[in-house]
């Protein structure tokens, strides 16, 4: 079905991933509130060889929060806008598989080597106090939390990429630059202009059903 903008819309199987999308990005949010301050408090903590790594974690955080709170504000108060678009949603998200995953093995790593039960070591020296105990459970925290986003994201990035991918190919040349979870329907648009044969819709239209009511032409081998 054409429209007065140029393309026409059409029906192909894309997958239906809007609400799991929603979802995905307020469990992110969540995940980055309770990370943020956590990593904040471990960089200021002396007794930890390798305290200064968790910048990462501070600025991981700090970039999926203020990216998932204006996606979901704004998509709950406007059409979408460049912010959904699946090429910064696809950049993104590639980016904070690969941050979430830095997070996560820095506090992977802080516990294998440096918690030991209720104790910690640092400086050749062993602790055992409950603020040694806080600091290891604070990277459990860290680890687990990490590695949830990472999942989260690396499902979102692999779904959104392969559904973009399958509407591209279906001649979809718009799916790049608008938000994929906006195809819920099944709904793509295709590019009308065909410069080459400088051919409208109406004349494509009724070639078409020219084409379809003229019967099959009979085989030249047949006669022989």
């Amino acid at each position: 079905m054409d429209n007065d903008k140029g393309y026409i819309m059409i029906k192909v199987p894309v997958p239906n991933f809007k609400r799991v999308r929603f979802v995905s990005f307020v469990v992110l949010f969540f995940i980055s509130v309770i990370i943020l301050p956590i990593t904040s408090s471990l960089t200021t903590q002396s007794q930890i060889d390798n305290a200064g790594s968790y910048g990462v974690g501070i600025a991981t955080s700090s970039f999926t929060l203020l990216v998932t709170f204006l996606v979901l504000l704004v998509e709950g108060y406007c059409p979408p806008t460049w912010l959904s678009s699946t090429v910064f949603e696809l950049t993104w998200m590639f980016l904070m598989i690969a941050f979430w995953g830095a997070t996560g093995g820095i506090a992977a790593n802080s516990i294998r080597y440096t918690c030991r039960g209720m104790c910690f070591r640092y400086w050749n020296r062993t602790q055992c106090s409950g603020f040694s105990y806080s600091i290891c459970q604070q990277l459990q925290v860290i680890t687990a939390f990490s590695w949830i986003a990472f999942i989260i994201l690396s499902i979102l990035f692999t779904w959104e990429l392969v559904a973009a991918i399958r509407a591209s190919k279906r001649g979809d040349g718009f799916i790049w630059t608008t938000a994929v979870h906006s195809y819920q329907s099944g709904v793509i648009r295709l590019d009308t202009s065909i410069p080459v044969f400088n051919a409208s819709i109406e004349s494509l239209a009724k070639g078409k059903a020219v084409d379809e009511e003229r019967g099959e032409a009979p085989s030249p081998t047949a006669a022989i």
